[in-house]
């Protein structure tokens, strides 16, 4: 068969290539709705089936690592992470990802590591400067927890998010009750802190 250029095998060609993108779609919803049962393993199996047939589909790469993280296995979470950031180096959802990932194994060094990557490729995340202080206050470093929570807490601030701001500030003072920035924020937004 024959078409309109009268070459067959671009026409071959063309029809594979729609099958494929039809498949993708029907194996994406097939996925999802695997999901939404919580039969996470036939989930996996099928996103793995798509990445198969394409392999740069961040989308679903990020969808399988979220479901290998929730499954419990680490190690295949990061590999869909990585090869999300083989393919674009500055991808803040892989990233973030990452080191949700690296936190939740008690790797902190790389969660931390990870999360300033976030923040070089976009300074004004406050939920990862969140993360940060938490990172930092469990390995005890409480003057780079004070100030992680203090970022955030002042981009929280410029969002006008009261209650994250008050948050922020209730954490730095229960753990550096001496601040005088987080008092001082919580002064200015007509919050009383309690202690």
């Amino acid at each position: 068969m024959k078409n309109s250029s009268g070459n067959p095998s671009s026409f071959s060609s063309e029809n594979k290539n729609g099958h494929i993108k039809e498949c993708i779609v029907q194996y994406k919803e097939l996925a999802g709705i695997f999901r939404e049962k919580g039969e996470l393993l036939k989930a996996s199996e099928i996103y793995e089936k798509v990445i198969a047939l394409q392999p740069e589909d961040t989308e679903i790469l990020l969808a399988l690592g979220r479901l290998y993280r929730e499954m419990g296995k680490f190690d295949c979470a990061i590999n869909a992470f990585q090869l999300i950031l083989r393919y674009d180096l500055l991808n803040i959802q892989a990233l973030t990802e990452s080191g949700l990932t690296f936190q939740e194994t008690g790797n902190i060094i790389m969660a931390i590591l990870t999360f300033k990557q976030v923040l070089k490729i976009n300074p004004e995340e406050a939920e990862i400067y969140e993360k940060l202080g938490e990172l930092y206050l469990i390995m005890g470093h409480i003057e780079e927890s004070v100030k992680s929570y203090l970022n955030a807490a002042e981009i929280y601030l410029r969002q006008e998010l009261k209650d994250n701001v008050i948050q922020m500030c209730d954490i730095i003072i229960n753990i550096a009750p001496e601040n005088y920035r987080a008092r001082r924020m919580l002064k200015d937004i007509g919050y009383n802190h309690s202690g």
